[in-house]
């Protein structure tokens, strides 16, 4: 239990400090200066090998709690941002990747339960609860990645507005390709988070039906948003700022109401 503990607490300071390297390289750094993808890959080995871990010692998939699914969310952004800058190409976003996966990994630690065993019911040990947990953090990474690149824009529509055209802008991506990836994030994040509300709806069956429908009613709500704000880009008026300010507060929405409903399933079971 000890080395939960220690991990529980050495992720969030770790990605601190890796958020404060990408920033002092973002700020400081030459233009060809590469991005620690070594050091970011590293400490997603250690994150993987933590969840691996809590879910042996605890023997439940690491995947059950709200802090365990944000931790996870945390994860897979990580992931997914080495994929981008590794096969893309895409620089200048990684402070920002990392400082969400920072944020969520930091409340992620902060409100986990004491590290024990915890009674979990049968049907959580299945592999299609897995299926199901996995396609929706997928989701969920997509949606992170999107508020990630709402972020950026919004950075650099400040510089332009302010016309501050230093080496901060001089590294981000273009307005017009921020929007593009935020969109196709959202794109990607529904589809997988579509595919995992439909594999939890045909293992509904297999769960108790006593138990209160928080969950259910946080991916309902995470679902609506997201669709909404792909709908709303159709318009041009949606596109850019307003859909970077909708991505951020759709992900701040969901990461409350992950936490939320496991402080409410807690109440309620006793």
């Amino acid at each position: 239990m000890l080395i939960l503990q220690l991990l529980n607490t050495f992720l969030p300071v770790a990605y601190a400090i890796l958020a404060f390297e990408y920033g002092r390289r973002l700020v400081r750094g030459g233009p060809d200066e590469n991005p620690p993808l070594a050091a970011v890959g590293a400490l997603a080995g250690v994150h993987l090998i933590a969840t691996a871990l809590r879910g042996f010692i605890l023997d439940h998939c690491p995947c059950v709690t709200g802090p365990e699914v944000v931790s996870l969310l945390a994860l897979s952004m990580v992931l997914v941002h080495v994929v981008l800058e590794r096969l893309a190409g895409l620089r200048g976003t990684g402070f920002f990747v990392i400082g969400i996966a920072f944020i969520l990994q930091f409340f992620a630690s902060a409100l986990s339960a004491p590290v024990q065993r915890v009674e979990v019911h049968e049907s959580f040990r299945g592999w299609q609860s897995a299926v199901h947990v996995h396609l929706a953090i997928l989701g969920y990474a997509g949606f992170g990645i999107a508020a990630a690149h709402g972020v950026v824009y919004l950075v650099l529509y400040g510089l332009i507005r302010g016309r501050n055209y230093g080496p901060v802008f001089q590294k981000l991506p273009s307005l017009d390709v921020l929007d593009r990836l935020l969109g196709a994030a959202i794109v990607v994040g529904l589809v997988f988070f579509t595919l995992g509300i439909i594999s939890g709806a045909l293992n509904v069956t297999r769960l108790e039906r006593a138990r209160p429908p928080w969950p259910a009613i946080t991916a309902g709500v995470t679902w609506i948003l997201f669709l909404a704000l792909l709908v709303l880009r159709r318009r041009p008026a949606w596109k850019g700022r307003r859909s970077a300010w909708l991505a951020v507060g759709g992900l701040a929405v969901v990461c409350v109401g992950l936490l939320l409903s496991e402080s409410l399933h807690r109440l309620v079971s006793g």
